[in-house]
């Protein structure tokens, strides 16, 4: 597996975790049908500089930022079961720089900032729905989650 499959499979895994809690926590209170606002804004680091790259060449590097807000909504609750489906809009915001902690940013980043690079930003945003089911058997995503991306 290559670097970047195996940080974009921490970073959906943390998503994961955090959708998880949030269906766990509303399962049990929310009636059949009963719709919720959410929202979630923190950093989700997957990585220190995994890449062995430059800051200016490093998406999602040491410190992005990511947040979604939308909706989740009951959708079953029938017998052991309790199926919560989320309706979101997914913000992923990072600045690109250079980190002075690693010597390749320090020596790299030196002469790209002397070629004229500068630090930037940039906003990745997406919509998706995913459905999250918990039944005594356990619980997971049917569909695999893919709007977070997997």
């Amino acid at each position: 597996m290559t670097n970047e499959n195996r940080i974009t499979k921490k970073f959906i895994n943390r998503m994961r975790e955090v959708l998880t809690e949030a269906a766990k926590k509303r399962c049990g209170r929310m009636r059949h049908g009963q719709s919720e606002r959410i929202h979630f804004a923190g950093d989700v680091s997957v990585g220190d500089n995994e890449w062995n790259s430059i800051g200016y060449n490093l998406i999602g590097g040491a410190n992005p930022h990511f947040y979604f807000v939308g909706n989740v909504k009951k959708l079953n609750s029938s017998g052991p079961c309790c199926e919560m489906e989320f309706d979101l809009r997914y913000v992923w915001y990072d600045v690109t720089d250079r980190n002075l902690k690693y010597t390749t940013d320090r020596r790299e980043g030196a002469v790209a900032e002397a070629l004229g690079a500068k630090p930037y930003s940039y906003v990745i945003t997406w919509n998706g729905k995913s459905i999250w089911r918990e039944c005594s058997s356990g619980s997971g995503w049917p569909h695999g989650g893919s709007d977070i991306g997997g």
